[in-house]
């Protein structure tokens, strides 16, 4: 049973309503009351903020359909833990899956949690200044919404937005690091999931003289949502965390990729041994554009199976409570 995006409160209350009927309001929204004992096996929680893609009110990009905004690891574990601690008060088995849709994601809602940082973007650019002003200032000179889509875009060309650690690692070979400690500095980094300050320390001990400039405030949003690069290793830094407090870890994709699966599941079973994973298998797949042949699309599930997915599945309306 997918339960949507929530807050900590309510998901004691979606777990433990009487009434199929019954629906309770979070953050804006009201989420359908479906619970345990009534014949949902397992409960899917988004990692995504309580407002995504069209009902985002970002701003002068309302109607964009393709923002998807992430809370950080740590509230999404909290979520998890409320799911958990409500089935065992309840004495229920559920199985918890945990879903993370990081694998598009372009912002997120605090940098709080250091185990988010290494996927913060942020300006390289000193002579750029805060998006906000500039995009304050062409609202109230009433400049139309594709005039305050061009001063945004112009804004990201000059700021030249960049990942901390790629910052660094660029400061290191400048100041003739070679590539290979420059290599084994990115994998340290990944390898402690290193915090700003830490990658920053770390550098310094590869050989780093200067801190570069590098600021992940400039590009914030109206809203105050960070910037955020999203992709596969992402999701993995992200499953890796919710493990603990899961039954299975669900990567949402946009396309039928055996290749992107299979790196999610080596990464997150580099870690995790064994650790059960779940796949989507949308309904809004294009299996012919993704360039699978009817013999690929056969055997598509079973060497997913192979890679550890135990969970494969179809989303459909009346499986769904958000």
């Amino acid at each position: 049973m997918e339960v949507g995006h929530l807050g900590i409160s309510c998901i004691p209350l979606m777990n433990r309503s009487d009434r199929c009927d019954e629906a309770h309001q979070d953050d804006g929204r009201v989420w359908s009351c479906w619970y345990p004992y009534r014949g949902s096996g397992a409960w899917d929680q988004e990692v995504r903020s309580h407002g995504r893609k069209g009902q985002l009110l970002l701003s002068h990009r309302v109607a964009q359909a393709d923002i998807q905004v992430l809370v950080p690891i740590s509230e999404h574990i909290n979520r998890l833990v409320a799911m958990r601690f409500q089935c065992d008060i309840m004495g229920t088995t559920n199985l918890v899956v945990a879903r993370t849709d990081s694998e598009a994601a372009t912002l997120i809602t605090t940098n709080i949690d250091p185990r988010d940082h290494a996927f913060i973007l942020g300006s390289t650019n000193p002579e750029a200044s805060s998006l906000n002003d500039i995009m304050l200032a062409g609202e109230l000179a009433r400049k139309s919404g594709s005039e305050m889509q061009r001063l945004e875009d112009e804004w990201m060309t000059r700021a030249n937005l960049q990942l901390y650690p790629d910052t660094l690692s660029e400061a290191l070979k400048k100041e003739g690091v070679s590539e290979d400690k420059i290599k084994e500095f990115r994998e340290k980094l990944i390898s402690t999931h290193a915090s700003n300050t830490s990658s920053l320390q770390i550098a310094k001990e590869f050989g780093l003289k200067e801190a570069p400039y590098w600021n992940w405030d400039t590009p914030r949003t109206r809203e105050g949502y960070y910037r955020y690069q999203g992709g596969t290793q992402c999701a993995i830094n992200r499953a890796i965390a919710f493990a603990p407090h899961a039954d299975l870890l669900w990567m949402e994709t946009k396309s039928p990729i055996y290749a992107q699966a299979k790196e999610f599941a080596e990464g997150v079973h580099k870690e995790r041994p064994g650790q059960w994973l779940a796949y989507n298998l949308s309904p809004s797949f294009n299996w012919d554009a993704a360039g699978l042949g009817e013999k690929e699309m056969k055997e598509y599930v079973w060497e997913l199976g192979k890679l550890g997915f135990i969970f494969q599945f179809i989303t459909v309306c009346p499986l769904l409570a958000s």
